[in-house]
Formats: structure tokens, sequence, C-alpha cells
């Protein structure tokens, strides 16, 4: 090797770490068994003769006036430290990498060493050979290449120098093809994807890194059709991408770089921290696999041109090797030098047993998360070998190509044709003579002139010809309205006007609807017969997109409006409830809600479009106790769909456990209180209970789940998101809320509906973009619920009420439904309801309790209990004990037929004047635009006559009058003068803090390329 005094200039590697851009210790460390004897002495000579060899153990950084950065330069003698001690006991031996440097290599001659060496003898065991170097040296490869190299006794010979390596990398970067591998990776830059962030991650404001790590060790599971490297990442991205709820993720995937035979024994850093792009969601187990594999074989091959300054993914993924072999076994290393708020998997094999090391920075992530995170990729790893794989966005429920509801119950016919489809009391129908009745309504539905993508209303009682008429719909291609036969004439009469349906199927009401002008009528009782070997009508071929019906919920301004629903969304449903629940194929599946509402599709879909029996309960019995009792008892039923306090009221009645059903009680419709829950648990320990939850315009249900022990005070979570759907906690700015933060959930994915009918205004304003694109995207909306929910620690997502039942009371914001949940976890109290109840400008809170006994705690002791976890302005001003709480239909607290409540304390508020110009200038455009001739600055908006309309007019004049603008949706939030006033103050406030000018990116480079006269030995290599 010619000697030179010639600078020579750092890699892109080197410079990397040398600009400290990675924070963490600053080196590399491992250590390593022995397998053979070494003593100090042999150890000394080894590396002398090592540094002799290695012109990267005798490099020195040296500034050089007028360069940006240090050049290299090779000096003679070796930069190296040798020391050698004995590890007294076992809790010495077994220490990680961290304590062992801190205890032998960590003095003034190892820290300024390019590698300090450590020769450890041990009371147990064989020797240990601590390695330290920075990190522009070595890194975690070339580490286990010198300790291997040390305990050769044959010397090691240098194929290439690192320094010739650095040369080529400059060399990559330079050359014609560069700029379209630059391109590759801008491309995957400043998205959604690349800023993905997990729930509950807490933000640092600060640039330091608190780094840690976890260790789990996962039994069994290292098998499979694909490589176990390839099986980890897919089972971390699909556990990152279910979190952060996007189908497009990126990783940074830590590569050892060593892709070429050159570089496989080069000593120096050839590591590369790279981005990892993959979107995994809704493929096959063969899919999923070839997908990710190419991208990992696309970040490799254009790794080269990755430049390490560029922002990289805060989650990131490692495999790890054994590390070490020819007399060196790997035993530890210091670990990555992670990124502030990073969180980085460590995965490999060892004896056979998955070993997983979660790197992270402590300020963001508690030992609780990782141990979530730990459990999830056990689950992963423990199933991805039965099916190959199985994606983690969502269980794999989505059929390769989408189909048509109607295709899911022609199937079930086609395979199970004497299978019981409907049971109603002692009458059965088999899939064969459901569908004969599901044929004749549709040729009737046919010769009515319906045509593909007409609506049709349904006012049937609860019976087979209704659940008949809903499938013929389904058949013919048109969208079925639901409308209750009971409901007032008016509200009907206000919703066929909206929904326009073609025709209306009844059932012998032939005088009531006779009236009805350009609308025509099938009455069902009336059918023409159909012969058993009637031609069925040629298929209609229903497009998935299709609407299928039309469900009309409660509007907030008083108005109904109609949820479109399409076939492909209740596919999706189906196929990811029927996986989610599990039932035996024989199952029986019931529903106690109103048809006209999704509630009960969880069991009349779920068991007529997966092959299953749906037990009809008659509507005279739904809401009786007792006949509900005995109709179940005498046809119960393996799975029930049911609203909690329904459910509460019926265990009450002797007898009342007759109403649960065999295998699985599915709660839905609102929050089941803690009691219920005990009370299950303890009379039916056998029983599995499922929390189930989903808004109609999600389709029927987007989470599940399943409670098991002991009830957990703040109630049951709603578990986790079905099929492809994707659950976001935001904040008003639609940024996602820290763990345990509370902001509004959206959901979005394949259940997403398609918008309200008619109402273009109501669609847009609760159906939005989706802020991070999923599988769906582009085009990827989502609906936002109106429920505030938070993430606790454990990743469980708690519901806390609706954000739009929000009251004021003396200026402060109130959730009954968070009243209501500390009420129900209280002793003595079964169920609670809590009502804001209006009187003139003056608002308090009504709360409506069932004892769980005869004798029920006194309000006294009550209202003391309240007084210690809430604040004055949120106890309420009455309690009323019932016995039940009233129900409607749907199995829902009717709140209309909740009696009247009177205050049991005075609580009077006086009007606030404006207090500051600002408030006096607010209230003057208040005024003027409510037409009224004073207000208050704690008054409420909407209770001085403002509505939705109007708060559009008083953003444009607030905005106008300030010359700042305030969102809507603070706008919504902040309805009060004194608010508004506090916003627009903020605003107003001078910015501080203003980041210095950006630094130049690019440094001159003037000092000659080292070895100008050495030829390329090899080629610029660009393909894999």
């Amino acid at each position: 090797m010619l000697e030179t005094d010639v600078g020579y200039r750092l890699s892109p590697l080197q410079r990397h770490a040398w600009q400290g851009r990675g924070t963490g210790t600053g080196y590399s460390a491992a250590v390593f068994a022995l397998d053979a004897p070494l003593t100090p002495d042999a150890l000394a000579a080894r590396l002398q003769r090592l540094a002799a060899e290695l012109e990267i153990l005798r490099v020195e950084l040296v500034q050089v006036d007028g360069l940006r950065e240090p050049v290299q330069y090779v000096r003679e003698t070796a930069r190296c430290h040798v020391v050698a001690g004995r590890l007294a006991t076992e809790a010495e031996a077994d220490a990680d990498v961290d304590t062992l440097v801190d205890a032998w290599l960590d003095c003034s001659a190892s820290r300024q060493a390019n590698l300090a060496v450590a020769l450890l003898d041990a009371a147990t065991g064989p020797r240990h050979l601590l390695l330290r170097a920075p990190t522009w040296i070595a890194d975690d490869a070339a580490l286990a290449l010198l300790a291997q190299a040390l305990a050769a006794s044959e010397p090691f010979v240098a194929d290439t120098q690192y320094i010739d390596i650095a040369e080529w990398m400059h060399d990559v970067l330079e050359s014609p093809v560069a700029e379209a591998g630059r391109a590759f990776w801008s491309s995957l830059n400043a998205d959604a994807a690349h800023a993905a962030r997990l729930p509950f991650a807490r933000h640092a404001a600060s640039s330091s890194v608190t780094p840690a790590r976890r260790n789990y060790r996962v039994e069994s599971g290292v098998t499979g059709p694909v490589e176990p490297e390839l099986q980890a990442l897919l089972a971390w991205h699909g556990v990152l991408s279910r979190w952060c709820g996007v189908g497009a993720l990126d990783l940074t995937l830590f590569d050892h770089g060593r892709r070429f035979d050159e570089l496989a024994t080069v000593i120096g850093p050839v590591a590369r921290a790279i981005p990892l792009r993959c979107d995994t969601c809704g493929l096959t187990a063969a899919d999923s696999a070839a997908r990710m594999a190419d991208a990992l074989a696309q970040a490799r091959r254009h790794q080269e041109y990755f430049d390490p300054a560029l922002p990289l993914p805060v989650h990131g993924y490692q495999w790890r090797t054994s590390g070490g072999n020819g007399g060196a076994r790997w035993r530890g290393d210091s670990g990555l030098a992670i990124m502030p708020g990073q969180l980085v998997l460590r995965a490999g094999i060892d004896a056979g047993a998955w070993m997983l090391e979660f790197v992270f920075d402590a300020r963001c992530f508690s030992a609780s998360d990782i141990d979530v995170l730990a459990e999830q990729m056990r689950s992963a790893l423990l199933q991805a070998p039965l099916a190959g794989y199985t994606p983690l966005c969502g269980p794999a429920v989505t059929p390769a190509r989408p189909v048509s509801a109607d295709a899911l119950f022609d199937a079930c016919v086609a395979g199970f044709p004497h299978a019981p489809a409907v049971r109603s009391g002692q009458t059965v129908l088999d899939y064969a003579a459901l569908d004969h009745q599901v044929g004749r309504i549709a040729d009737a539905l046919l010769d009515l002139g319906v045509r593909h993508g007409d609506r049709i209303a349904l006012v049937l009682p609860r019976d087979a010809a209704c659940i008949a008429a809903m499938l013929a719909a389904l058949r013919c291609g048109v969208a079925y309205v639901p409308l209750d036969p009971d409901a007032p004439t008016q509200r009907l009469a206000d919703i066929l006007a909206e929904a326009s349906p073609r025709v209306l199927v009844h059932a012998g009401a032939t005088d009531r609807w006779a009236s009805l002008d350009g609308m025509a009528t099938l009455d069902v009782t009336r059918l023409p017969a159909r012969a058993e070997a009637a031609v069925r009508p040629s298929r209609i071929a229903v497009d998935p997109l299709q609407i299928a019906y039309v469900i009309y919920t409660s509007g907030s301004t008083g108005r109904p409006k109609g949820v479109e629903v399409s076939h492909q969304a209740v596919c999706h449903y189906v196929q990811a409830i029927e996986q989610r629940l599990g039932l035996e194929a024989s199952a029986s599946l019931s529903a106690l809600s109103t048809w006209t509402a999704d509630l009960g599709y969880t069991a009349l879909y779920g068991a007529l479009l997966t092959g299953r029996c749906f037990d009809i309960v008659p509507s005279d019995t739904v809401l009786d106790p007792a006949r509900l009792s005995l109709h179940l008892a005498q046809h119960p039923v393996d799975c029930l769909k049911i609203v909690p306090s329904h459910l509460a009221a019926l265990l009450e009645v002797p007898g009342g456990e007759a109403v649960l059903p065999r295998q699985c009680l599915v709660l839905g419709g609102e929050a089941a209180a803690p009691a219920l829950l005990a009370r299950l648990r303890e009379r039916r320990p056998d029983l599995r209970v499922i929390n189930h939850y989903g808004p109609t315009e999600t389709t029927i249900g987007v989470a599940t789940h399943e409670a098991q022990g002991a009830p957990h005070h703040a109630g049951l979570p709603i578990g986790r998101a079905l099929g492809r759907l994707r659950l976001h906690v935001l904040d008003a700015q639609l940024q996602p809320c820290p763990v345990g933060v509370i902001g509004e959930l959206y959901i979005a994915g394949a259940g997403v509906a398609q918008g309200y009918l008619s109402r273009p205004d109501l669609t847009a304003e609760r159906f939005l973009p989706e802020p991070v694109s999923g599988e769906d995207a582009p085009g990827t909306r989502m609906y936002r619920s109106g429920d505030r929910a938070r993430y606790w620690p454990n990743g469980a997502l708690q519901l806390l009420g609706r954000a739009d039942d929000q009251v004021k009371i003396r200026g402060h914001r109130v959730e009954p439904g968070e009243v209501a949940a500390v009420l129900g976890r209280l002793p003595g109290v079964g169920a609670a309801v809590v009502v804001a109840q209006e009187a003139g400008a003056d608002a308090w809170l009504a709360a409506y309790l069932v004892p769980t006994g005869a004798v029920r705690p006194g309000d006294a002791a009550l209202l003391a209990q309240l007084h210690t976890c809430l604040p004055a302005h949120m106890v309420p001003s009455a309690l009323v004990w019932m016995q039940q709480l009233p129900v409607t239909a749907n199995g829902k607290v009717d709140r209309r037929a909740l009696p009247p409540a009177s205050r049991q304390r005075g609580s009077g508020r006086a009007v606030v004047a404006p207090r500051t110009s600002r408030e006096h200038d607010i209230a003057a455009i208040w005024t003027a635009l409510l037409g009224v001739d004073e207000v208050s600055v704690e008054d409420n908006f909407f209770d001085c006559g403002g509505h939705s309309l109007l708060l559009v007019q008083l953003k444009a004049r607030l905005d106008a009058a300030f010359g700042r603008e305030m969102p809507i949706v603070t706008l919504f939030q902040a309805t009060t003068i004194a608010a508004q006033a506090r916003f627009y103050d903020a605003s107003s406030a001078p910015a501080t803090g203003q980041g210095a000018s950006t630094a130049e990116h690019d440094m001159a480079r003037r000092a000659e390329k080292a070895r100008a006269a050495l030829q390329r030995q090899r080629e610029v290599r660009t393909d894999g």
C-alpha cells in the first residue's frame, strides 16, 4: 500500500455521521463470544497487523481551510486502543452492550480511537470481545467482520480499502443515471404516507432524543411460504398501517447496504437508512408478499442515490442476522442511532424463535405503548404461517372482485337450498322457499316498470314478506327505502316526497295509499301465483357501487335525511362481521331493533348473505319483556343483537335471562354500562359479549370489541376496525389526537356510505376528504361521526358521548354523555341518561337514572360522589329515578318520552357585559346580525337565535372586522363572544421564535480526488 499525505473526501455516509444528523451515542459497539482461546498479547498483535492492513483504522479527520467538512488523512500509526479485564459475575457477563462500554471502553483513549477493543474473561462461559468504533469508521456489519478477523489466527487481507469505496459512492452520485435515481426518492417525500404517525405518539418539541430499547422473544411461528425477513416486515407494516389509518405507509429501512459482492467484506460504514413504501391492504397473501418483496427490491436497487440528509419516516425496520461467525459469535450491540420521535423494530431469529427489539424515543413512547405493539406483532407473526400472511390493516375479507348483495344471496340459495333461512315462530322457510318469494316480488316489481337505479318504498310489518321484498329490491337493482307502517302519516309523506319511490310496497293497506299520485303500489298479500317451474327473469347485472338501500335517520335541523348505502358497502360489512364473530355455519341470528334502521342488519344480512338462519321476533313482542322472554325461551338463537338499555330492562324481569343467546351477544346502538356488563358476566360467564359500534353512514358497523374479564371502569372500548375501515380521532384542525386526548371520531374506508339522498350540502358537510389517503385513494372520503373519542394507552378506542349534544352552562362547555358515563360507574346506578334542560337563556342538566336493585341510592350521597369527580357546573341539577328508561322502536333511549324534570337547586345567570374593546366590537356584530338589543359575552350564539347559515355570515363579518380568518370548525366550537375574542386576541399576538435562515446545503468540495491515477476496477452498477 502506498503511503500518502493526500486528504481524501468523506463518503456521503461518513459525512452524514460527521454532521451528527443521526442523534445518539455517535459510536457503534458490539459484543461477541469467542469460540477459541485468545490472550491479551495475541489480541494486541492481531490488532496491530489488522491496522497495518486496513487504512480505515489509521485514518484521522483533519479540517482544511476553505472546506466545509474535514478530509481523511491516512497515518502510519494505528489509532486503536486495547484493554483486558474480567467479568466477575454472571450479571456482568449478561449486561447489555451500553453497560459494558460504560464499564470498559469509556475512557478518553477509547473515545478517541478509531477502534477500541476489550477482551473480557467471563466467570463462566466463553470470553467476550467488546468492540467500539465511531459511526463514521464502522457499522454493525463492519464490527462483525473486525471481530472475526481478530478471532482468527490467519491474517486478514483487505480486497478493497474503504477510501476506494467512498470515491465509488461519489462517482455513482455524479454518474449520468443519478438523476433518475434521485427522482425515484423525491417521489416518496413530503406526503401523507411519509408523515404518518402513530395516534398515541406524544409530541416532543425539542430536537433531542431519549433512546430506549425493549426486547421480546416470540416462540415458534418462523415458518411459512415467505422468507422470515419479509414475513416480519409484512407483519410490522400491517400493524403500523392499521394504527396510522393509512394503506400506503412509508417505513425507514435500515439496510446493511452490502448488496454487491465487492461490498461484502469492506470495513467501513456501508449501512444505509432509506425509505420503503408499500400498500398491502386488501391484497391476498401471495399478492401482499409479492408487492412487499418488489418494494424492498426497488428501494435497495436505488439506495446509493438516496441523500441521507433528507427526512426519513419515523417508523423503521431492520432485519438482523446472527452477525458474526468464524470464531466470534454476536451477542448484542449498541442499537441504532435514532432520530427524535422515531420508533424502529429490529427483527431476527434465534434458535427458531423470533427476536424483536424495539428502539424508540422514550419522550414519545412509553413502555406500555411498546408492549401493546409487541403483543400485536406476536399475534401477527404467530398467525402468519396459517395462511402465508394476513394483512393487518383489516382482515382480508374483500373479494378479489367486488360483488353485489344479491349475488351473495344467490350463492347461498345455490349452495344451501334446503338450509333454514327465516324462522318466524313455528314457521321456517328454507333458502329455496325464500328465494321463491323473492322471485315473486321481483317479478311483480319488474311488471310495474321498475328500472335499474330506481327506489321503492317498503312499508311493511316485521315478517318474512318484508325480508323477501328487501331481497327482491336488491335482485332488481333498485334501492329500497324501509319505512315504519306505524309512523305518523305526515312524517311518512315527507320522506316519500323526498325519496320519490317508483313503487310503494305494503301489506293489505290499499286504502291508506290509494291517494298517492304518480306512485304505483304493490300489495305483498295479493301477489300473483308463481309456478314452481316458472322461469326466473333474466338476471340484472347489479353494479357493486349501486345503491342497495336508503335509510332515513333524524336530522339535526328536524328534517329526516336519507343515507344511501351501496351493495359493495353491505358486502364488505357482511364478510367482515362474519369473520369477526366466527359463528358456526348452522348458527341462527336475531335482532330486536326495527328494520327501518340498520342496527338489526348485523343479524339480518349477517345471516341471509352467509347461509345462516335469521329468527324474526314479532313487533308486538320486542318491547314486551314478558312476551319476549317467552318467545326467546321457546325459540332460542345463537347470536342476538340488542341495544344495551333494552337488554338491561329485560334482565330486570323475572326469567329475563331467557332472552340471552346461546353463544354470542352483540351490543350496539349505545354504550353499555359497566353494571350491565358485570351482570352478564355473573349470570352467563360462558357468553361471548361483543361491543359493536357503527353509524348508519358507515354501513351497519365499523368496529367491535369482545369483552373479557371484569368490565373496565370506563366501559367497553369500541375495539378494532372491521375489514378495510380506518378510524381516526382528530382535533378541530383534522390532525390526529395524541393518546389520551379527546377528539372527534372520523371513519374512512370501504364501508362509508355514498352520502345523503338529495342533500349535497349536508353530504359535503359530513363526508370530508380523508387527510391521509388509504387503500381507496385517490378521492378517499371519511365520515365525521360526531362522536367524541380518545385512545387509551393500551391502544383501545373509547367513546365519550356525542359532540353535537354539547351545551353551555355558566360559560362552561359540558358534554352530557360524559356526565352519564360517570353516573353509570357509581354504585347503585344501573343505567343513566343526562339531558340538557333549556329555560330561556339558562341551561342545566337533568339526570334520569335506573337503580341496579330495589333500593336506590340517596340523592344527597350520589351528588356528594359526583362532586368528588366532576366540577360543580357538570353536576346535574335534578335526579329523576325511573323503573326503566323509555326506548324507541329501535331500542334506543327515547329522550322525548322522558318525564319533565325540575331543578332541585337555583342557578341564575346575569348578563355579563363586554369587558374589552374586542368583546364590544364582537357584541355589536352579534346584535346587528341577530336583531337583538343586548347579549352577554357568555351567551351561546345558537341560544340567541343563531343557526348554521347565520354562523357563516358571522364568520365573514368577524374576519373582515379583525383581518384574521377563523376556521368554520373553530367557530362552531367558539360560540360565545368571550371565546371568539380569545381566538382573535391569540391570533393577533406577534409571532416569536422565528428560525434562522436555511444554511447552504451544498458544500465546496475542492480537494483533489484521492488516488486520481487509480482506475476504477469495476463499472458503476445501477441494477440489482
